[in-house]
């Protein structure tokens, strides 16, 4: 009798012991689990620096010994014959880097002198205003490359989403591009951000402690990710720990340094070196929404070499060999064109729908890719977008307000993406 008990016991042991699995199954599943719109789970943005869309897709997908996917489409991309004029009149034509040009001039890309390259849309002074200080910065502006220096981002594109309707969201240099990425404005309008203007705190790393600008205090996406119980990161090489910053950290690269709640230590846990990504994916500690921003040498940054793509080829890479790929949305992207010359008029904004520091915008065309299990695959959107676009998706995927009217009236970018079911 005794040891029909305890069989029965025993019985009832190992039934208990699978409910309280099972129930805590549930219950941790329940913690980690997010609600999305769609089944993208883990948004990476990769933003890199100062290149136009013409000037590495501009002849996509015809290069030398290049050979495209069948169907492969065609993007809006570099007429024959285009040319800007020199102060004397003579045409300065559109041409093709070598290999021996890997490494060119740093072109003009300041608010009014992208402003006045843009000349209202005829796109035809690019080469003049950056030949005035020097005629090297005049013909790198005119330059473009393919995929004998670029190839891994052209075979991205052969294999996921690439977009050539895709704008910097305001003229100018990094800083407002780099707060319009993830604020959708720069500044204010009584005090607007237009590019020299360092944070108003350390570290500065390779920049100047000159030319503070004034803490700002209106939201970010991520204090919308904070309030939303959404985690988030910035991952930027050579920030260390916030104190021991490298002599190749670029502050002005990092927009949430120019907040209050930086000085705070709001974003204490947010913000962190880019050896830390790695870290974070290897150990499962990845937050849903990341961006990620080089050091200065491996940034793409005019004056230094295209085969700095290496960074963004190996960040991409290490994310579809790990657990988050099948979840994943990597969005590569520039913060603003750089004074390399594009083709396409940039659409200006209507007033009503300025952000609230009433900058000018678009700027000219980046380059973007959208790289996923999700993204289509050799497609070209032509849909217009801007870096606000990407606010629009975190936005719309994740359950947040808007920002301004910026990011509330851009495109979502669903274009780009296939699902088999999205959430109402």
């Amino acid at each position: 009798m005794r040891n029909k008990i305890e069989g029965v016991n025993s019985l009832e042991k190992s039934w208990l012991s699978i409910i309280l699995l099972y129930i805590f199954f549930i219950f941790t599943n329940s913690l980690s689990a997010l609600e999305t719109k769609s089944p993208i789970k883990y948004l990476i943005v990769i933003c890199q620096e100062n290149r136009s869309f013409d000037s590495y897709f501009g002849t996509y997908p015809f290069a030398p010994g290049f050979k495209p996917l069948p169907g492969t489409s065609f993007v809006n991309g570099i007429p024959a014959g285009s040319y800007n004029s020199d102060k004397k009149g003579n045409p300065i034509y559109a041409y093709r880097f070598t290999k021996n040009q890997t490494i060119t001039a740093d072109p003009e890309h300041g608010y009014e002198t992208m402003i006045e390259a843009y000349n209202k849309g005829k796109m035809d002074k690019f080469y003049l205003v950056s030949a005035r200080k020097n005629p090297e910065k005049g013909m790198a502006a005119m330059g473009h490359y393919d995929a004998e220096t670029i190839p891994e981002y052209w075979n991205y594109a052969q294999n996921y989403s690439l977009a050539d309707n895709w704008f910097q969201p305001v003229f100018g240099s990094s800083t407002p591009g780099a707060l319009y990425l993830v604020a959708a404005q720069s500044g204010t309008k009584k005090d607007p951000i237009v590019g020299g203007q360092r944070p108003a705190y350390g570290p500065y790393g390779a920049d100047k402690r000159t030319n503070l600008a004034d803490p700002l205090t209106y939201p970010n996406i991520g204090d919308l990710l904070t309030e939303k119980k959404i985690s988030w990161k910035w991952y930027q090489g050579g920030f260390r720990d916030g104190a021991h910053a490298t002599h190749k950290y670029v502050a002005h690269h990092n927009p949430f340094q120019y907040f209050e709640n930086y000085r705070t230590g709001k974003y204490k846990a947010n913000l962190c070196d880019y050896d830390q990504f790695k870290k974070d994916l290897d150990t499962g500690k990845l937050p849903h929404v990341v961006f990620i921003k080089a050091e200065e040498g491996e940034n793409e940054h005019p004056g230094s070499a295209p085969a700095e793509t290496a960074f963004s080829v190996k960040t991409i890479e290490a994310l579809k060999k790990s657990k988050y790929w099948k979840d994943c949305l990597v969005i590569l992207t520039f913060d603003e064109s750089g004074g390399f010359w594009d083709h396409v008029p940039p659409p200006q904004i209507a007033k009503e729908n300025l952000a609230p520091d009433g900058l000018q915008g678009c700027g000219p065309r980046i380059p973007a890719l959208l790289i996923s299990p999700y993204a289509k695959r050799n497609y070209v959107s032509h849909v217009q977008y801007d870096n606000t676009s990407i606010l629009k998706f975190i936005e719309w995927n994740y359950g947040i307000r808007n920002l301004n009217a910026r990011d509330k009236n851009a495109a979502n970018l669903l274009d780009m993406l296939k699902f088999q079911t999205v959430k109402k």
